[in-house]
């Protein structure tokens, strides 16, 4: 695939990789962030959307992951059917399993290797982590019950249960889009109303509920049956989209860095409404008009800082969901620097850097060498097989000018 965003084949969003690209680099920003100060580490926060609203990354990776599940399967199911489909999503869910185990041990082996022990520890997350370290039988229990595990490892297993999940999705949504989005919202309706008692499940109350966010992925993959958002999208619903957005952010600046003059009123259900474990709906409405706004930006835009974005974001999306994996085993890494260096609060946005900029030279420079590879294989393949005709044993045009 190339990278350039005009030359997109008829499978392909010119702003889907670009938008999965921001979620995965945003989520080890956001991580960083929470495993300091859990540790009672004072550090900087880059001002990521993140913050400012009432979703994170988590639920636009999800909308915009269902969106391309939908174009990347809808093929595969017409050429060889739901059964081998099932198959396929369920190799690939256990292969996210597995790395969700493996960046779980390699998060536990660095603390021990470097003999972390941060100090005024408040937070059951670094207990855990703690514990886990110096008791390895609980480390293995952990690691073979995924859900009632440390939230910051939630998103390989959600991933994991949705992709099983998404063939039978897929046929219902070829069935009846309608039909697949109303199971889906009372499914969700009933995980938030508490109908379903998901701990009975194994799922921790601190653990992300899949059966809420199942509602993310569904219509993600609803948009992308229904061609939504695949071309410029109208203006009529953008006033709407960005009303949300300011609510999002008067409800930030008022309840995550408290400003003088702007109180909020403390309704009863506010946070049942934006619960994040649960998924509660002003999340996941903020989460839809943070995507409307973003994709009318992106066609905003001239097609040279599209093709940037592309280049560098989009390079990040196209590599599945392996920069979640690098980056959340990096952003734990740097946590321990924190603590020895002098001043915390002044190192962070350093590291913050250093973060931001190997999940971007990472994916970039391997589709710079896939694109390199492409360009010269077919001349070095006519090479290879003028050196094979060569009677006398060096290359053809060796050969040719000594003959």
């Amino acid at each position: 695939m190339s990278a350039s965003v005009a030359n997109c084949d008829a499978n392909r969003v010119a702003w889907l990789d670009t938008v999965r690209g921001y979620a995965l680099l945003v989520i080890p920003l956001n991580h960083f962030w929470l495993t300091a100060i859990s540790a009672g580490l004072p550090a900087f926060h880059l001002p990521t959307p993140s913050l400012l609203g009432f979703s994170s990354a988590a639920e636009l990776l999800l909308l915009a992951s269902g969106y391309t599940y939908f174009l990347a399967s809808r093929g595969r199911l017409e050429a060889h059917g739901p059964l081998l489909l099932q198959v396929r999503a369920l190799r690939r869910g256990a292969w996210l399993l597995s790395a969700n185990v493996l960046m779980l041990f390699a998060v536990v082996g660095t603390f021990k290797g470097l003999g972390f022990r941060p100090e005024g520890i408040t937070h059951g997350f670094w207990r855990t982590l703690v514990t886990l370290r110096d008791e390895p039988a609980q480390l293995v229990m952990l690691a073979l019950s995924p859900f009632s595990s440390l939230y910051t490892f939630d998103i390989l297993p959600l991933y994991g249960l949705l992709l099983a999940a998404a063939p039978a999705i897929l046929v219902t949504l070829r069935f009846h889009t309608g039909l697949a989005i109303g199971l889906s919202v009372s499914l969700y309706g009933a995980a938030v109303l508490g109908i379903i008692d998901t701990e009975l499940l194994g799922v921790h109350a601190e653990s992300f509920n899949p059966l809420a966010w199942q509602v993310m992925f569904v219509l993600g993959m609803a948009a992308a049956r229904q061609g939504w958002l695949r071309a410029r999208p109208t203006t009529r619903l953008l006033p709407a989209a960005i009303a949300v957005l300011v609510l999002g952010l008067a409800w930030a600046l008022a309840h995550r860095y408290p400003v003088r003059g702007l109180p909020l009123p403390q309704l009863p259900a506010w946070s049942a409404l934006t619960a994040h474990a649960d998924l509660g709906p002003l999340s996941a409405l903020h989460a839809i008009a943070v995507l409307f706004c973003f994709v009318w930006l992106f066609h905003q835009l001239p097609d040279r800082p599209r093709r940037m974005l592309d280049a560098s974001l989009g390079a990040v999306g196209r590599r599945g969901l392996g920069p979640y994996v690098w980056g959340n085993i990096a952003q734990f890494a740097m946590v321990p620097l924190l603590e020895v260096t002098p001043n915390p609060m002044l190192a962070s946005p350093a590291l913050n850097s250093l973060l931001v900029g190997g999940l971007l030279a990472v994916p970039m420079g391997m589709e710079r060498y896939r694109l390199t590879r492409a360009r010269f294989a077919p001349r070095l393949a006519r090479a290879a097989v003028a050196d094979r005709r060569s009677p006398s044993g060096f290359p053809a045009s060796t050969a040719a000018g000594t003959s």
